[in-house]
């Protein structure tokens, strides 16, 4: 039976809850000397922190796409599944996913498979249409791809963001702006410039491998789409 409703998802999980919890550990490394508290007590304040911490990631990811999907650096997923659809007519699975949407949004249009038979911002409008039939239907590996691809997204801009927060925190503190006791991060380095020394090149590798990663599994996901609304009709 198809379940319309989910508290908690695997595309919560990798999109929301894991890049959160990374937020919150890179946030940890600035506060002060050890804290006194047991792993049960911090449990609950740490998924919350996780989950304010990871959407408001995930927002701000997806707007960074946006941004740069409109000065066409990058497409977006929705650009992509109206390309993929329109560019591969001849495509034996493409063909029978439009034959489905079709028959499925009583549209006779979507039936004809010259590529330019419909334009590029049909299919873009048709996108959440076919998403919501599959997440109705409880089916597909799309959804997976897609946590993936999310996941990926939110960790190149929290990896791109991390070494800016650690600078912008230790020019405030040395300009006296803020005054704070060290940070955690000197525990384990002697100086701040050790410590950014390290982070600067970790965080920035991560982040061109989460960016490849981003564009790989946008692009499965988009085949899967596809394929995963033929299986559901076949």
């Amino acid at each position: 039976m198809a379940r319309p409703f989910r508290l908690f998802s695997v595309y919560d999980f990798f999109s929301v809850l894991l890049p959160g919890l990374a937020t919150v550990l890179g946030f940890y490394m600035l506060i002060p000397g050890p804290i006194e508290i047991g792993i049960i007590a911090a449990l609950l304040p740490t998924l919350v922190l996780s989950f304010v911490f990871g959407q408001a990631l995930h927002s701000l990811s997806a707007w960074f796409e946006a941004i740069l999907s409109r000065i066409q650096l990058v497409s977006s997923h929705r650009t992509q599944f109206g390309d993929y659809v329109r560019e591969n007519s001849d495509n034996h699975v493409v063909q029978k996913f439009r034959e489905d949407c079709g028959y499925e949004f009583r549209d006779s249009e979507l039936i004809n498979t010259e590529q330019c038979s419909l334009s590029k911002d049909a299919w873009k409008e048709l996108y959440p249409y076919v998403q919501s039939y599959i997440y109705t239907h409880d089916g597909g590996r799309s959804r997976t791809f897609q946590a993936i691809f999310a996941f990926s997204r939110s960790m190149t801009v929290f990896l791109f963001g991390l070494p800016l927060l650690y600078l912008l925190h230790f020019l405030l503190d040395s300009t006296g702006i803020i005054i704070s006791r060290p940070p955690k991060y000197l525990l384990f380095f002697p100086s701040f410039r050790e410590f950014i020394e390290a982070v600067l090149p970790l965080s920035w590798i991560g982040m061109l491998v989460f960016l490849y990663a981003t564009y790989s599994y946008k692009r499965y996901f988009v085949q899967y789409l596809v394929s995963d609304f033929v299986s559901i009709n076949s």
